[in-house]
Order: C-alpha cells, then structure tokens, then sequence
C-alpha cells in the first residue's frame, strides 16, 4: 500500500507570492485578505481602540511606501529602509518615525510566529532612539519651587509630584496625561505611550532618570 504524500503544515508553504494586503471587492460586500488584513483584524479584535488606531496609522504609512502590489516575498530589510527615508523625508518628528518602525518590526515578528516568512526578517533592522527635547522652559531654581510642597511620603503629595514632573519633563498635553494608562507607562524602558487627539496618533515620550524615580515611588 503505498503511503500517503504528508501535507505540507501553513509555515512550510512558500508565501512570498502572496499580496501584503489586497481589498476583494464584489457587488454588495467587500474584505480584506493577506497578512496586513489579518494583522490589523488582529489587533483590532485584541487591542483597545487607540492602540488599535495607532497600529492602523503606522502600517497605513507602510502599505503607502510598499504600494498595492507589495508581495510577502518583498518584505525586508530594504522596505524597512525606505520607509524610514521617506518618513524623514515627511519631516515627521524623531519620536514619531521611532513608533512607527516600531510598529512595523512587531507585525514582522508576527509573520515569522504565524508562518508567512521563515524568519523574522526586520530583527535587524535598527529603529530610530526616541530623543528628549533640548530646551528648558523653566530653570531649576523655579521647578524646585513648584515641586517643593509636594510630600512623596503622603499619597496625595507622590501623586501631585508625579503629575507635575511629567508636565515639566516631557511637556505633555494635559488632556494626554488624563487619559495616561497603567500599561501604557513602562518604567523599566524609560518611556510612556500617549494618544494625541489632535493628531490622532500615538506619541512616545522619552522620561528623564528622575521623572522614573519619581513614578516608581508614586506606584509603589
């Protein structure tokens, strides 16, 4: 009896033929296939809205520099490459370009994980350093002053410290700061994730040594 050919499992499958993301448009219905489609659906159903929308922004830049036809087969190292270019080239904001690409090698690791390519193909592709920025608006003299009657012992006076440090720290908005979510400040790395309703996109502030200890006494 001869045996049976085994069927080759979805990983072991060549995909670098198959459409980044591609719209089937039929009389009365349309989708959306291929791994962008999925990735998106993904995050979609998983995430909350705002990170959902974020991650939308971030490879609706990609899905512009790629282009319609763009194959898993081209997705490298060098598309990496040239979106960060032709961000620069936008003259978008270090911080911003540094979310983006960030973005873009989570979805890459992604295709390795589910099986679309055989490795991670942007792990080495080096994303931009989020930069803090190089101007002082009050001297340190006046910022002792405003913190001075804030108690870290107390919980009110941690709380009020934390919140005034990141104001002078990192200059965020204040309807950005009061929508701020556990999760979304990570101490360890030294950055917090805000949303931007004036921009409708995700910002990621850089925090100083200082401003952490301060966030770390305030949660602890």
């Amino acid at each position: 009896m001869a045996s049976l050919k085994r069927r080759k499992t979805f990983a072991e499958m060549d995909h670098d033929h198959e459409l980044l993301y591609e719209e089937i448009v039929g009389r009365s219905t349309s989708r959306r296939q291929g791994p962008l489609a999925e990735f998106l659906d993904k995050k979609q159903a998983e995430q909350e809205p705002k990170t959902y929308l974020g991650y939308l922004t971030s490879l609706s830049r990609f899905r512009e520099v790629a282009g319609d036809e763009a194959t898993v087969g081209e997705f490298d190292e060098r598309l990496g490459h040239r979106l960060i270019t032709e961000l620069r080239q936008r003259q978008l904001s270090k911080n911003t370009i540094a979310t983006y690409i960030r973005d873009l090698k989570t979805f890459s690791r992604w295709l390795y994980e589910t099986g679309w390519t055989e490795r991670d193909r942007l792990e080495h592709l080096k994303r931009p350093e989020w930069v803090r920025p190089k101007f002082d608006t009050l001297t340190p003299a006046q910022k002792m002053a405003i913190l001075a009657p804030c108690n870290p012992r107390t919980f009110l006076g941690a709380r009020n410290l934390a919140v005034l440090a990141l104001f002078m720290d990192t200059g965020m908005r204040r309807e950005e700061l009061a929508h701020v979510e556990d999760k979304r400040v990570h101490l360890k790395e030294g950055y917090v994730e805000v949303f931007s309703g004036k921009t409708e996109e995700w910002r990621i502030i850089p925090l100083s040594p200082e401003v952490v200890s301060i966030l770390q006494n305030y949660v602890s």
